[in-house]
Formats: C-alpha cells, sequence, structure tokens
C-alpha cells in the first residue's frame, strides 16, 4: 500500500530493510533470495493515471530498496484499497522456487462490505466499491496462492482490517491441500 496514510509505515520500513535482508540471510545463508515489489494506491488513483508500481523478481535488494525509498506516499480515494489489484499483479508473477511468499502490507482493508465493517454514514469511512473491485474476484486470487502453494503474510497495522484478514484466512485454508505453505498475520507495532 503507498496511499497517504501508509507514509510513516514505509519510512520505517524503508530504514529497516537493510536488517530485514540481513535477518534473512542469517536465517537461510545459502539461499538465493528474490524479491518483486508491488506499489499499489486505490482504484480512483490508477484511473487518473497514477500508475502502480510493478517490480518482477530480482535478486538485487539494493534495487527494491531504491524503490522503497523513492515511494512518495499519496492518493486513496476512500478508506479500502485496491489490493485485489495487487494481488492481481502478485499473482501474474513468475513465481519459482522452493519457498514462495507474498507479504500484504497495509493499513487498509480490501473492497467489499464482505471484507469490512467501515461506517457507510461516516464520510471518513466510504467504501465506493462496496460490491468489490469490478472484473476482480480477490477471493478467487486467496484461492490461487494456496493452488500456487505461495504462503501470504499480512501484516495488520490497523483494527479495520480484522475482518478481512479472517475472510481471508478462511478462504485460504480451505484452499490449501498441504502444509508446503501457510497463511499468517502478523500484528505490528511501528
Amino acid at each position: 500500500d503507498s496511499t497517504s496514510s501508509m507514509e510513516r509505515y514505509l519510512e520505517k520500513f524503508s530504514s529497516q530493510f537493510n536488517t530485514f535482508i540481513d535477518n534473512i540471510n542469517m536465517e537461510c545463508p545459502e539461499a538465493i533470495i528474490y524479491f518483486g515489489f508491488i506499489g499499489y494506491k486505490d482504484l480512483e488513483d490508477k484511473r487518473l493515471g497514477d500508475e502502480y508500481i510493478d517490480k518482477d523478481f530480482t535478486a538485487n535488494y539494493e534495487v527494491i530498496r531504491e524503490i522503497i525509498n523513492k515511494i512518495e506516499p499519496d492518493g486513496g480515494d476512500d478508506v479500502p484499497e485496491d489490493i485485489a489489484g495487487a494481488f492481481e499483479l502478485s499473482l501474474n508473477k513468475k513465481w519459482k522456487g522452493k519457498a514462495k511468499i507474498a507479504i500484504l502490507f497495509t493499513d487498509s482493508p480490501c473492497h467489499g462490505r464482505k471484507f469490512h465493517d467501515l461506517n457507510q454514514n461516516q464520510p471518513d469511512e466510504k467504501d465506493k466499491y462496496l460490491d468489490g473491485v469490478p472484473d476482480l474476484n480477490i477471493e478467487e486470487s486467496i484461492k490461487k496462492f494456496a493452488e500456487k502453494k505461495i504462503s501470504l503474510f499480512c501484516v495488520n497495522l490497523h483494527q479495520n482490517m480484522n475482518k478481512m484478514l479472517k475472510v481471508f484466512e478462511d478462504t485460504y485454508n480451505k484452499e490449501k491441500e498441504n502444509d508446503e505453505s501457510e497463511f499468517y498475520v502478523a500484528k505490528d507495532k511501528i
């Protein structure tokens, strides 16, 4: 999520990125680790020409760190964001390797009344797409993560995400066939 509300989280993540890489390398010293990155916003931002950042997998961590450092958080037309679009981009990548992990780092739920309890009568809690993102089914995307054995880690930065994460977890766990992948929610204390 690279919308305005994520500014402090992105700054913190950027400042800790090298530590993050060092920790992974200590845990898996023999592994070659590839990172990709998707910086998404909201449907209205995209419609107005604000393209999402979509960096394919690379073993060059510096490239990813540079992308994160250059993000200028802005936009976010309503409270929910286009997680469905970000998942679609992610699933279109060429995933390889034994361990495949997608990390969702956001402070807002996805579009659709099924995924949040936002009060539509409050101007600061609107969801302009109560039926979800047109032409994308986020639950089908969750199933594809499980089918492809891509573990899905979600960082819960706000309580308004709880309902969404429960639906995601239930959908993922119904679809997964073995213990090669998992769904995990981390509560962040940034």
